[in-house]
């Protein structure tokens, strides 16, 4: 994908801002004859969420993008593009068994064998999710092709703090969450709303048991982040939720500004209302 926060690049690759929510961040443009959706060389219009703690996007790559040697017309910088993306094929062809369809499965073992570190499998689930704008629980070879050409990102840590987990322990049982459990977590953490419905919740505590039949902690930190990623909020956000912070203080922020401006329109009102007496 071509959206990858706060990636430092050569010259060949200039900065442009993005915004994901309230955050900007600073991102490479897209190699010439990039085929991403929108105009080539930007950023897609609407990439979905990034679920990373603010403030805490690292500044590094875990896999450099591949650079557009300087010189070269639109044409020959749309071939080169689709000769490296044949190489990527030629490299993993023996490992799609999906057709053009990826899963995390497959994703995983491939991903790897290009990266020169091992991130956690949580980070690794974030890099799927970014890959995976529309979802549906699958990428194409495109998309992960994209996603290595353009550049990883050094995902940071995304994992759920003590207190979280504690949490996970109040409403689970011997350290499984079935989805009546689950349900009612999700309820106290105030995440059913207008753009998160019941049918949501339900569907994410499908998604992350991956053939389970309940929860475990493993399973209820990756559930957190499928969450995040319907909600379009970064994970820290949802964490602040289930603790009971952060919205509450937002949202009374919001109302204290609310009523200050009432009040000052009624100040104002009032020596109108004075003036014109006089």
């Amino acid at each position: 994908l071509a959206w990858l926060p706060a990636l430092c690049c050569p010259e060949a690759m200039a900065p442009k801002m993005l915004r994901i929510g309230s955050e900007s961040f600073v991102g490479p443009i897209s190699p010439a004859g990039s085929s991403h959706p929108g105009t080539p060389g930007s950023f897609p219009a609407s990439p979905g969420s990034f679920p990373v703690t603010p403030g805490a996007v690292d500044q590094k790559v875990l896999l450099a993008p591949a650079q557009t040697p300087a010189g070269l017309s639109p044409k020959e910088a749309r071939q080169l593009r689709k000769q490296r993306v044949q190489d990527l094929l030629s490299e993993f062809g023996s490992m799609l068994v999906s057709g053009d369809q990826l899963y995390f499965k497959h994703f995983k073992p491939m991903l790897l064998q290009k990266l020169p570190t091992r991130p956690t499998d949580l980070q690794l689930r974030v890099m799927f999710e970014m890959c995976d704008v529309d979802k549906r629980g699958s990428i194409s070879f495109k998309e992960f092709a994209d996603f290595v050409l353009d550049g990883v990102p050094a995902i940071p840590d995304v994992s759920a703090p003590a207190a979280v987990m504690q949490m996970f322990t109040q409403y689970s049982k011997e350290g499984l969450m079935d989805s009546g459990q689950w349900v009612k977590f999700c309820q106290a953490s105030k995440f059913i709303d207008k753009k998160f419905k019941r049918a949501d919740a339900d569907n994410v505590f499908t998604k992350a048991l991956e053939g389970a039949r309940k929860l475990d902690s493993e399973k209820f930190e990756l559930a957190l982040i499928y969450v995040a990623s319907k909600k379009d909020k970064k994970i820290s956000r949802i964490y602040e939720m289930i603790l009971g912070d952060g919205e509450e203080a937002a949202g009374e922020e919001q109302a204290a500004a609310t009523e200050g401006a009432g009040a000052a329109d009624a100040a104002e009102s009032t020596e109108g209302a004075v003036e014109t007496k006089e």
